[in-house]
């Protein structure tokens, strides 16, 4: 779910438990089924929170981490200078 927030991007995203088995035709353990695609040199809001347990959510290569909690609804800005495919991933166990 996106939607424009001022001048901004709002990019919502659930997370469920990590599965750390590759499906068929993923091309590495971080690939996803549906991919989020964000615009670059635009501000966005990521909002997060989990369904189940705790996670703490990152994208290295974008210099972002942030925790998920179930029933709290975290937030981080970020702004993507370059035009790319960037992982985010379950950072702690």
């Amino acid at each position: 779910m996106r939607r424009r927030v001022g001048a901004g991007l709002d990019a919502r995203r659930g997370h469920r438990a990590c599965s750390w088995c590759a499906q068929p035709g993923q091309l590495r353990i971080l690939d996803v089924d549906e991919r989020l695609v964000l615009p670059t040199n635009t501000l966005i809001r990521v909002l997060v929170t989990a369904s189940d347990v705790l996670h703490s959510w990152a994208v290295p290569s974008l210099g972002v981490k942030i925790d998920a909690i179930p029933g709290r609804l975290n937030q981080v800005w970020l702004t993507i200078n370059r035009e790319g495919v960037f992982y985010g991933q379950c950072s702690e166990l």
